[in-house]
């Protein structure tokens, strides 16, 4: 945990910053803020990453198995990383006997969100079984 008001933590993804990079969780479009977001179980994140107006995007699915899903967002307009946030502001304390098994999935998509059904996706992921280590 990280006991400011940012939270840091969990999966982070650095990308090369656009200036068109559109961020985009389940209920629509998200706007990024020096702290934490509420965003949904995915965040997608759209731009003109190779030729000029050629969209694509990289979404993150968060599983459901992970402690406090669904988990905030630190998201960042200016620079390149972004994350979901887990554990956050509160310190976990990690067993010595059973492992923490954090679940994120990548898509890698032309277009934009809209091209893709985020949704369906994301449920078809929470309806896998977790892994057993």
């Amino acid at each position: 945990g990280s006991d400011n008001d940012k939270g840091y933590g969990g999966f982070s993804i650095r990308m090369i910053f656009q200036e068109n990079l559109r961020f985009v969780g389940e209920n629509g479009d998200v706007k990024p803020t020096r702290v934490a977001v509420e965003a949904g179980r995915w965040l997608d994140f759209s731009g003109d990453f190779g030729e000029k107006e050629q969209l694509s995007g990289l979404a993150i699915l968060c599983h459901q198995s992970i402690p406090g899903y669904p988990q905030p967002w630190i998201l960042r307009r200016d620079g390149s990383m972004q994350n979901a946030v887990y554990p956050g502001r509160k310190a976990v304390q990690l067993s010595r006997e059973e492992p923490l098994v954090l679940r994120y999935r990548l898509i890698v998509h032309r277009g934009s969100d809209s091209s893709v059904n985020l949704n369906r996706l994301q449920a078809q992921y929470n309806a896998e079984r977790a892994l057993i280590f």
